[in-house]
């Protein structure tokens, strides 16, 4: 009996050899497919390592855009605190005189100016003659 299936083994030899290593080469492909070769390894691992960088650099831009927020709120306070002060400014500023306004005064002083210097240049005359008709009546006596 033994020799039976040692002459049976002997002629299904080739056979059973061929169909034990398509069930274990099909073994090895499916398990090429769960293990991950280190190539692929090392490109999921630089891949994730991005990841996690991108994740901080986002959470420091959020940080980062929250203090600018912030610093906005502050700039915004300011320059509606700015906006009154110039309002009030404006205000007292209203009744003052404009550019045209002192242009207009100043010329204005220049010719009163001027005529101040006909009635000088005019009183000193009549002074003179004011002198000499009491010179005259002062001596005709």
């Amino acid at each position: 009996m033994l020799q039976e299936i040692i002459k049976i083994a002997n002629d299904g030899f080739g056979l059973i050899l061929g169909v034990s290593s398509l069930v274990f080469g099909a073994l090895l492909w499916r398990l090429r497919g769960i293990f991950t070769a280190r190539a692929d390894f090392e490109v999921m691992q630089a891949r994730m390592d991005l990841m996690a960088k991108q994740l901080a650099t986002s959470e420091d831009s959020t940080k980062a855009v929250q203090a600018l927020d912030n610093r906005f709120d502050e700039l915004s306070e300011k320059v509606v605190s700015l906006e009154a002060d110039l309002k009030v400014i404006q205000a007292e500023m209203e009744h003052l005189p404009s550019k045209d306004d002192v242009a207009k005064i100043t010329t204005t002083l220049a010719e009163l100016k001027s005529g101040h210097t006909h009635l000088a240049q005019s009183q000193a005359r009549m002074e003179g003659a004011v002198t000499r008709i009491e010179d005259y009546l002062l001596k005709a006596r």
